[in-house]
């Protein structure tokens, strides 16, 4: 089975042009999350690939294993990669889906106040 998208059309300025874009309503933001001194105290890396379980992603109905990983940047969290079938307008499109889950503040030597 494959998740149906819906889109409309919206138009936004563009140096005094007004141009064409398609928005995705299946789509959304969340809303920033801010750390603070509170958090807890993140685990080191390697006790982080350790311990941290996979974890599944829903795209619709298509399921993805994201699982525990060291990113090239030194941060860590979770990594998920796969092929997946949307449809646009009836027809199908495959598309590839590549999600990363970063644990803030998890880059060594920085800490997140994002």
């Amino acid at each position: 089975k494959t998740e149906t998208m819906s889109s409309k059309k919206e138009t936004t300025p563009n140096k005094g042009k007004r141009k064409s874009v398609e928005k995705n309503e299946a789509a959304s933001t969340p809303k920033k999350t801010k750390t603070t001194k509170e958090d807890a105290e993140l685990p080191t890396k390697d006790k982080f690939i350790e311990k941290a379980k996979e974890i599944t992603v829903m795209v619709g109905d298509q399921k993805l294993t994201a699982t525990p990983k060291e990113f090239s940047s030194g941060s860590f969290g979770w990594n998920s990669s796969g092929k997946i079938k949307i449809i646009v307008d009836g027809q199908t499109l495959p598309v590839q889906c590549t999600l990363n889950f970063t644990v803030l503040g998890s880059k060594p030597g920085k800490k997140s106040d994002d």
